[in-house]
C-alpha cells in the first residue's frame, strides 16, 4: 500500500485523488505535499509529513503520521495509524472536520483492503 500507493490510489479512490506526481490533489485542498521521514520494512513501519498545502498554515503548523502494521490474529495485519498536529493558536479543527477527516483515512484504507481482498497476488 504504502510504497505502490501512486498507483493504487488512482485507481482506488478516483473521486478524491485526480493525480499523484508527488502531489495528491484531495478533496477541500488544491494540493497536499508529504514527505517520507522513514520507511522501516522489518519493523513495517511508514512515517511521513505533510510539508505543504492540506491544512498547513490554516489550522496547523505540522503534521506527522506513523503507520504500523502488526500481525492479525487470525493472519493479514492490523494497521495502528498515529496522527500528530502541532495547531495554529485559536485554531483547532472542530470534531465534525476531525471526524470527517478520519473518515476519509479509514476510507481509504477500506478501499485498500477491498482491493488486495480481491486481488491476492498483487504485490506477491
Amino acid at each position: 500500500m504504502v510504497k505502490d500507493s501512486h498507483n493504487l490510489m488512482l485507481r482506488l479512490m478516483p473521486e478524491i485523488i485526480s493525480s499523484i506526481v508527488i502531489l495528491e490533489a484531495i478533496k477541500d485542498f488544491s494540493y497536499w505535499m508529504d514527505c517520507i521521514d522513514e520507511i522501516d520494512d522489518n519493523n513495517r513501519l511508514f512515517k511521513y509529513s505533510v510539508i505543504e498545502g492540506g491544512l498547513l498554515g490554516n489550522k496547523v503548523k505540522s503534521t506527522t503520521f506513523t503507520l504500523e502494521f502488526k500481525d492479525g490474529v487470525n493472519g493479514g495485519s492490523v494497521c495502528k495509524f498515529h496522527g500528530e498536529f502541532e495547531t495554529v493558536e485559536g485554531n483547532l479543527p472542530k470534531e465534525d472536520e476531525t471526524k470527517e477527516m478520519m473518515g476519509n483515512m479509514e476510507g481509504m484504507f477500506k478501499a485498500v483492503e477491498g482491493h488486495l481482498l480481491e486481488n491476492p497476488n498483487a504485490y506477491v
